[in-house]
């Protein structure tokens, strides 16, 4: 998909980014973010929007507008926990919401008018629940038009109907309140004196703060949420009945008691996914075959398996090197992920360990062999989302000073307002060049820092897992490059001036034609030379979508930018799709440089990188240099530069 930048949006705006997405015919997802940090999803064909999702309630409002139109389906929505095939076949095209209603409408179980009727009313109601908000971030990703929508529903009609509602509520003078609490009595006595018996007997039935305003109209279909919110207004105000907030209800797709494994296995040979999609599902869990190992990341990250079995020889690709990139990336830190391999010996569990893999299996597979590793790991599944029901779980330790711990959306609120604030600061590392031969410009690789609350700063390891999951990278990677080209600008004929700075991009920016557009729009508004900057991407990030990274790097390189391939691995798969990614520089994993003076496998490994980039014309970069006796030796290799803290620790890059 393509990533869009995001922009904030005021009052009515996002009446007109509606109608601009219509009249654009456009197709993919439209995500919104309020001041409140709610979230919401809008998914469009052609320009009409097709299903909406998210806010306080998402759940309790598919349950109330299963109830208004599709009544007769609530018996197999309320068992749904105890039907995991169902959600196991689900074709989790946008969300399990919409998936769940064309299930139903496939099964003949729902009929095409009450699936048009419940599409509209959620629409609606998160359309007004969108008014309410003083700004909202958006961003857009165009996708895959989404083929046979269940609904097309006009924005602009849509949009006035749920602004008609708004005003009418803001009219009642309803502002300060929100449908989404719960009434709850709370002077019973006062309030029986106030109206008849029968009508208390009726408001102390419905009103137990257990159901939101919302809820009860279903409950009381002749009012409105306007009409019954009015009714109750009184009693509110004079402290008889109090809006109190309330959860949403649990998801029966997300319920932990009904979450069914899945398992992912990457294997060139389709005999063997086969047979381990058969093993996979004895064992009662979902299969995901992957025969492409170049398509593997973006494949496991799109679906994220609990387990994973990787063929140790593979066509581009082995799996000791597909099982290191996957450990740099958090949702796979703590997967089990095993190797499927022929070979059994002391060297190979020696280089699997390295590469971080949690264990082997031996080829041609067994029935068994594969089944008892599977229940040894789901073991351990199971414990996770037993651990996740406590009462720290979903946090993340920010540092040891920091008072408490922040969540995601805190994260999330942080990332944003030091985007809008300028709270992130740069700092540089200087990368030495050793073995030169006459006049070598200074290189520099360029490091970002957040500033959190109280000053202190954070580094990247704390807020980037979030940013890469929150899609918030763009945006710090466009403001890295704003202020690095601005600071270069100022500092014309200074020692910054004659640098070659290293900028760290982004999957989701190197994946983007728009942040191409970008980047050479800020080169001629700041004046500087291309052949200044030296863009440094990942080798994960790089075959997450090759031939988009290698159009990236080839555009850019056309006009004189240079680029770096960070924590370069081992073999000749790695160097072979170096074919189509021709980089500059490559910087060799840290993990083999901290170990070069005492380990014989990571010298051998990282004289043979050094060697076969030489003949390749790629000027080699080794990081992580903390001491003499590693300097000493990757001057032997003559390695081309050198960085880490025995050359120099990262400073600031004063403004």
């Amino acid at each position: 998909m393509n990533q869009f930048q995001s922009k904030t949006i005021m009052d009515k705006d996002y009446e007109r980014l509606l109608n601009k997405l219509q009249q654009e015919e456009f197709s993919g997802r439209m995500l919104l973010n309020s001041e409140k940090a709610e979230t919401w999803t809008f998914y469009f064909y052609l320009g009409r929007i097709i299903y909406a999702t998210g806010g306080l309630h998402p759940v309790r409002r598919y349950q109330r507008n299963l109830c208004r139109y599709i009544p007769e389906i609530l018996s197999e929505w309320k068992h749904l926990s105890s039907k995991p095939q169902i959600i196991q076949d689900l074709d989790t095209n946008l969300s399990w919401e919409y998936d769940l209603l064309n299930h139903w409408l496939q099964a003949k179980k729902v009929n095409p008018e009450q699936v048009n009727q419940f599409i509209k009313a959620q629409v609606k109601e998160i359309i007004f629940d969108i008014t309410e908000a003083k700004q909202i971030t958006f961003k857009y990703e165009q996708g895959k038009s989404y083929q046979r929508p269940l609904t097309l529903i006009n924005s602009e009609q849509i949009t006035l109907e749920a602004w008609k509602l708004r005003q009418n509520w803001q009219d009642a003078k309803l502002a300060d309140r929100s449908p989404d609490f719960a009434p709850i009595i709370i002077k019973p006595e006062e309030l029986r004196q106030r109206v008849s018996g029968k009508t208390f007997e009726a408001m102390q039935k419905l009103l137990d703060g257990k159901k939101s305003i919302r809820d009860l109209t279903v409950q009381l279909p002749q009012q409105n949420i306007v009409q019954l919110t009015s009714l109750l207004h009184p009693y509110i105000q004079t402290g008889l009945i109090e809006l109190v907030k309330i959860e949403d209800l649990k998801s029966p797709i997300q319920s932990p008691t009904t979450y069914i494994p899945l398992i992912a296995c990457v294997d060139d040979n389709l005999g063997v996914c086969s047979m381990m999609e058969s093993i996979v599902k004895a064992n009662n869990c979902r299969f995901l075959g992957i025969s492409d190992e170049l398509r593997a990341i973006n494949m496991l990250l799109k679906y994220k398996p609990d387990m994973i079995f990787l063929d140790f020889i593979m066509p581009k690709l082995n799996g000791y090197e597909l099982c290191r990139m996957l450990r740099k990336i958090p949702e796979f830190n703590d997967k089990p992920i095993i190797i499927l391999s022929a070979y059994q010996n002391v060297v190979e569990h020696f280089r699997g360990k390295l590469s971080g893999c949690s264990g082997f299996v031996s080829k041609p597979i067994e029935a068994q062999v594969i089944s008892n590793k599977i229940t040894e790991h789901m073991v351990e599944l199971d414990r996770e989302i037993i651990g996740e029901q406590a009462p720290h779980a979903g946090k993340i330790q920010v540092y040891q000073n920091d008072k408490r711990e922040l969540t995601e959306l805190d994260w999330v609120e942080l990332i944003n307002k030091a985007i809008d604030t300028n709270k992130f600061q740069l700092f540089q590392q200087t990368i030495m060049p050793i073995n030169s031969q006459g006049k070598i410009s200074r290189h520099i690789e360029v490091l970002l820092r957040m500033i959190n609350r109280d000053g202190q700063l954070l580094t990247p390891n704390l807020f980037l897992p979030v940013a890469e999951k929150y899609n918030l990278m763009p945006a710090i990677d466009k403001w890295v490059i704003e202020t690095l080209f601005s600071l270069r600008k100022k500092f014309q004929n200074s020692s910054l001036d004659s640098c070659m700075y290293g900028v760290n991009l982004s999957g989701s920016s190197i994946n983007s034609q728009e942040f191409i557009n970008f980047i050479l729009e800020k080169l001629e508004q700041y004046q500087i030379l291309p052949q200044s900057i030296c863009f440094e991407i990942t080798e994960t990030q790089a075959l997450m979508d090759l031939e988009q990274a290698s159009r990236f790097v080839k555009t850019l390189q056309a006009i004189g930018c240079k680029f770096a391939l960070d924590d370069f691995g081992t073999g000749m798969s790695s160097f072979s799709y170096l074919q189509k990614l021709p980089v500059n520089y490559l910087k060799i994993d840290g993990s083999f440089i901290r170990n070069i003076d005492t380990d014989d496998t990571s010298y051998a490994i990282v004289d043979s990188t050094i060697q076969l980039s030489r003949k390749m014309g790629i000027k080699t970069i080794a990081e992580f240099v903390s001491n003499q006796s590693i300097f000493n030796k990757l001057v032997d290799l003559s390695v081309d530069y050198v960085q880490g803290y025995f050359i120099g620790k990262p400073q600031t890059i004063e403004l």
